[in-house]
């Protein structure tokens, strides 16, 4: 039964844009999509960018955000994003995790924050979790 519904979550048409990702994880998350059936369709050094990026009708979109900057920063970079394209859903890459910084993350929008050090395999099925809902 799990193996199904993984199936059927890679099988949907899911698109990404990456929010100022760091070099160091960029091309690791890539490759972490794209094994699991997920497109890139962008990658922005500013939020302001994705403005410009055009998205299929028929693709759900997931954006994931760098949160190396301050939380304030991230929390602005979150409620931007979802002003752009407010059914999208919003993923959010920390490093060190402490409780009290992730709260004002889901509150501003976030569905979801991830462990930039996890392994691949974990975030990509934190990602499709992510997308059903």
């Amino acid at each position: 039964m799990g193996r199904a519904k993984s199936k059927a979550l890679t099988s949907k048409k899911f698109a990404a844009i990456f929010v100022e990702i760091q070099e160091d994880i960029h091309e690791s998350l890539a490759n972490t999509l794209k094994t699991g059936g997920l497109e890139l369709i962008g990658v922005v050094s500013s939020i302001e960018e994705m403005a410009a990026i055009s998205i299929r009708d028929d693709a759900r979109l997931m954006i994931i955000i760098d949160s190396s900057e301050k939380a304030a920063t991230t929390v602005e970079r979150i409620e931007i994003a979802k002003e752009l394209h407010p059914d999208s859903r919003i993923a959010v890459l920390v490093g060190e995790v402490h409780l009290c910084r992730l709260g004002p993350l889901f509150q501003a929008g976030a569905h979801a924050c991830l462990d930039r050090e996890a392994n691949p395999k974990t975030i990509r099925k934190s990602l499709e979790l992510m997308m059903q809902g």
